[in-house]
């Protein structure tokens, strides 16, 4: 059996360029910079559509829609016959745009569908003449001389074959072939003199892997990007066999699949693409444009109601000079309202603009069928009512950045700030706020933990404090204010930065080496738990009037070790977040279950609490473990303290 490896040719103006169809679909985002606007015997070819004639691995295309030709395959003897192959994963033959053509005496095609050499999926149709002929009909395609069958979708992969039922006659051959709708005419003479061509033209489809609309998007993660719709585009999967297109939004023009640009505004004011009465009467807007009318006319300026001049009455002059007058300063006054709104208003689709705010609806706008709502965008009549016209006496605090917009919206937090609960406390304090305090210390603790340990790529707050953790309606605690936080390279421990943070809760190491890490941010939360000890702002060393008791005594020593250990004035001394987590839930936990408080059980308790976060307790400090008493520990606090400030 002879085999065919297929060489297309794509029509494009008067020239044919030949290309290797290769099977592969690269990232959008992954394209070599020269690989935008290739070109090909005179020819411009925007990415992604392209070609690779030397099928090298430079991934200047991603998929192409072309018109081609493709071999005919032909059979004539047992020893001469042809059997034409496509094999890509991002071509396929138009099951609306093409047919499948048998022509012959006796003769039928064959149209496989295969994987490697395991054929899996045929059609084709049959020819008889013999007896017939006076039935053979030209320019039709019935049965008699000539059969044809639509193609079946999702069918990649393909053979052609032709054959005969006579197969060791060699009067005449039979031919099968894909030929695009309209492109083939048959005639008698086909039969007796053979096809007049090699090769027939046919319509190859196209899309974008074999992700759809609704998958496509949560595979744009990482550090390549495979999701194709760029900028001001959106996906598009309807009538297509396999995986996906991008469309420009409406008022957009461009290439959807260019990298960092996709699609722009469209001007329909300058490319006469506007409804208005003449292009004096249009104004463009990102994405749309707006029609109106000049000074002194009425009207919308639309071409269905276009402008009419206002019509002057008859007045005496003094009548007309009064009212002239006050007619210019109320035109004045309302044309410089008018301007400063437009201004403002532009002003604020700018910034939104510029701060992604489109690429941002688009993405939401992907995810309308999700149950679940992570983001939103608000107005400024929702902003308006949520915090009553931005009442001063609402805020809770401020951040340490300047900008118009965007602005970023947090869920409503019924208890404020923690500062605030610790702060407004200090007349009402007792048992339960300690255990209070605690769990928001454990829950604080976790979060820098999950920060610094589990995630992606680790993060460092960089300005703990107790403004910036957050109470919910049961107190449960939030941490908040991401505006300084640094993002750590997984090959690295430290950054160098700007001393960036608040004087009080800075770690005095970074503060002298400019160089941030993990302890930094375990620094800032020891001088929270010594505020959730005192009750006081940063800089005092008393435990708060109140929480000292018989029943917390214990925790509240072991907490203020704690923090002494993170106060250290090496960063490398102090534990880290994960090992603070661990101790401070555990101590929760003791408190938790009343069988742990029987005495039976303290020592054992105590030694396997101890031991799940030895690491934070090493021999030879100065700060040891177990019973101490009560002035001891405080001369121990204050000596950490003063090191760590």
């Amino acid at each position: 059996m002879k085999g065919k490896h297929v060489y297309v040719l794509m029509v494009a103006a008067l020239t044919m360029v030949v290309v290797v169809l290769v099977g592969t679909t690269v990232a959008a985002d992954s394209a070599p910079n020269n690989c935008s606007h290739m070109t090909c015997g005179g020819i411009e070819i925007p990415y992604p559509f392209g070609i690779d004639l030397n099928n090298s691995s430079s991934n200047c295309f991603m998929a192409a829609e072309m018109d081609v030709l493709f071999d005919v395959s032909k059979y004539c003897s047992v020893d001469n016959y042809t059997k034409p192959t496509l094999t890509s994963d991002s071509y396929v033959f138009s099951s609306k745009e093409n047919k499948f053509v048998t022509v012959g005496y006796d003769s039928y095609g064959y149209f496989n569908s295969y994987d490697g050499e395991n054929e899996h999926s045929t059609t084709g149709c049959l020819t008889s003449v013999i007896g017939h002929e006076r039935l053979i009909n030209n320019g039709t395609c019935s049965g008699i001389g000539c059969c044809q069958v639509d193609i079946p979708p999702r069918m990649r992969y393909i053979s052609i074959q032709a054959t005969n039922f006579n197969k060791n006659s060699s009067d005449f051959c039979s031919y099968a072939f894909v030929a695009k709708n309209g492109s083939y005419s048959f005639s008698s003479t086909h039969l007796s003199q053979g096809l007049p061509f090699n090769r027939s033209p046919v319509v190859l489809d196209w899309t974008i892997e074999d992700n759809n609309c609704s998958t496509a998007p949560s595979n744009n993660m990482g550090i390549f990007n495979y999701y194709g719709c760029k900028n001001n585009s959106y996906c598009d999967d309807k009538d297509k066999d396999f995986g996906y297109r991008c469309i420009c939004n409406q008022g957009f023009e461009g290439n959807p699949y260019e990298p960092n640009i996709g699609c722009t505004d469209t001007d329909e004011c300058e490319k006469n693409k506007h409804g208005c009465k003449t292009k004096a009467n249009c104004k463009n807007t990102i994405g749309n444009y707006t029609c109106f009318c000049p000074r002194g006319q009425s009207g919308d300026g639309t071409k269905e109601r276009g402008c009419q001049t206002k019509a002057t009455p008859i007045l005496p002059l003094t009548v007309i000079g009064v009212g002239a007058t006050l007619i210019l300063l109320l035109v004045g006054t309302f044309s410089y309202l008018i301007y400063h709104k437009r201004k403002f208003i532009k002003m604020k689709e700018k910034f939104f603009e510029q701060n992604g705010g489109l690429i941002l609806k688009q993405k939401l706008s992907t995810r309308e069928d999700s149950s679940t709502e992570s983001t939103k965008i608000f107005t400024q009549d929702q902003l308006n009512k949520a915090t009553k016209d931005f009442d001063e006496n609402l805020i809770i605090g401020k951040g340490g950045f300047e900008t118009e917009v965007p602005l970023l919206v947090y869920e409503f937090v019924t208890n404020g700030t923690l500062s605030g609960f610790i702060h407004t406390q200090s007349n009402k304090v007792n048992n339960e706020t300690w255990k209070t305090r605690l769990k928001i210390a454990a829950e604080v603790a976790e979060t820098l933990s999950y920060l610094h340990s589990y995630a992606s790529i680790p993060i460092i707050h960089r300005d703990v404090k107790s403004d910036n953790i957050l109470l919910d309606r049961t107190n449960t605690a939030k941490v908040s204010d991401f505006g300084a936080s640094r993002l750590v390279p997984i090959d690295q421990t430290e950054i160098a930065t700007m001393v960036q943070g608040t004087i009080g809760y800075l770690d005095p190491e970074y503060m002298q080496t400019s160089q941030l890490t993990e302890k930094s941010d375990v620094y800032s939360f020891g001088v929270v738990l010594v505020e959730l000890l005192t009750g006081e702002k940063p800089f005092c060393f008393v435990i708060q009037d109140g929480l000292w008791n018989e029943e917390n005594k214990q925790e509240i020593k072991e907490v203020a070790v704690l923090a002494a250990k993170c106060l250290r004035l090496r960063g490398e001394e102090r534990p880290s977040m994960k090992e603070v987590a661990m101790e401070l839930e555990g101590m929760r936990l003791m408190n938790k279950h009343s069988w742990i408080k029987d005495d039976s059980n303290v020592e054992e308790s105590r030694y396997l609490l101890h031991e799940s976060s030895s690491s934070i307790y090493e021999p030879g400090d100065s700060i040891t473990h177990g019973d101490i008493g009560y002035d001891s520990l405080k001369d121990h606090v204050l000596i950490a303290l003063d090191d760590g400030r």
